[in-house]
């Protein structure tokens, strides 16, 4: 851990110097007397035209130089300082952004990038959160582990439909993704819609009157008619005062607006509403030791961990009042 340190603060100081170190600076200064040089096809000199190219020749080489470098310098966190941070949760295993998929185009993927593919289709297409089928997914980072029984994924992604023969999708969801396996089936579908959503109020499905402050004000819990005995027991297993307190610690630490989550068969998937990025890394300027910057991504995976951990402690019986 300590050669992975100092090689991240190495590039670290590299990126500084190559971004604003005198050799950058020099880059910078040629840049600028090129954009005054006569060119052969010019029959008179004119001063504003080459204070205007040699300022535009200085600010490309600015932007190109600041996307390069931190570019580099973003890969090398996700590469070498990312992984070590993630070991102390467990069995976490950190996948970098495997980029756009397209759900005709998954089938010719390498294996390799085909396991890049966290939550597949099938997840969110089955969960009947949203009315169209789901065929374009732009993903982001993501990771996937393992607590106790109970393998999950979570990725920063973008999806949405689109028809044949359109270029542009539409977009139905952007944020964080959860998909949780869980060891056994339930026997009834549990869904959790924001309220006042572009979402019909799904058929099939009555709507709970379960109250908890903070969260029911804001969104709506349905589950499947005529269920079974079996099925209450499922209800009342997940919809209790424990499960919807770690659903809004979700929502707090990811500083989600609303979430979509859908309980069926072994799957539980949960979907934050967010631009916040998950695996950015702190600032170039900051120091690598100083662990107030990683405060937000411990917050965040600690609040994943927590949740899924819940389900082992989980009491069967709903509260009379989880107000």
């Amino acid at each position: 851990m300590d050669d992975r340190r100092q090689c991240y603060k190495d590039i670290q100081l590299d990126v500084i110097q190559n971004l604003q170190g005198i050799k950058a600076c020099g880059i910078y200064m040629l840049v600028f007397f090129i954009g005054f040089v006569q060119m052969f096809w010019e029959k008179e000199y004119n001063w504003s035209y080459h204070f205007t190219l040699a300022f535009s020749l200085v600010v490309v080489t600015v932007i190109i130089n600041l996307l390069t470098r931190i570019k580099g310098y973003v890969d090398t966190y996700k590469d070498r300082l990312l992984p070590n941070l993630l070991g102390m949760f467990g069995e976490l295993v950190f996948i970098p952004n495997p980029g756009l998929f397209l759900e005709a185009n998954i089938k010719k993927l390498p294996e390799v990038r085909k396991s890049k593919f966290l939550i597949p289709y099938s997840v969110y297409n089955k969960s009947s959160l949203f009315m169209y089928n789901i065929n374009y997914n732009k993903n982001g980072d993501g990771l996937t582990g393992k607590l106790e029984n109970y393998k999950f994924q979570i990725c920063e992604t973008k999806f949405g439909w689109k028809k044949k023969n359109s270029f542009i999708p539409a977009i139905l969801f952007r944020g964080i993704a959860l998909n949780i396996n869980l060891p056994a089936e339930v026997t009834s579908k549990i869904l959790i819609l924001p309220k006042n959503c572009d979402i019909n109020e799904p058929e099939k499905y009555d709507l709970l009157d379960i109250k908890y402050v903070g969260f029911t004000d804001k969104h709506n819990i349905y589950v499947e008619k005529e269920v079974s005995d079996c099925a209450l027991l499922d209800v009342q297993k997940f919809l209790n005062r424990h499960f919807l307190e770690r659903l809004m610690n979700l929502l707090n630490s990811f500083y989600a607006k609303r979430v979509f989550c859908s309980i069926y068969e072994n799957q539980m998937v949960i979907l934050l509403e967010t631009r916040n990025i998950l695996f950015e890394p702190p600032s170039l300027y900051k120091d690598i030791e100083d662990i107030k910057q990683y405060t937000p991504l411990y917050n965040k995976i600690t609040s994943i961990m927590t949740f899924i951990e819940m389900f082992n402690k989980l009491a069967f019986d709903l509260p009379d009042n989880p107000s």
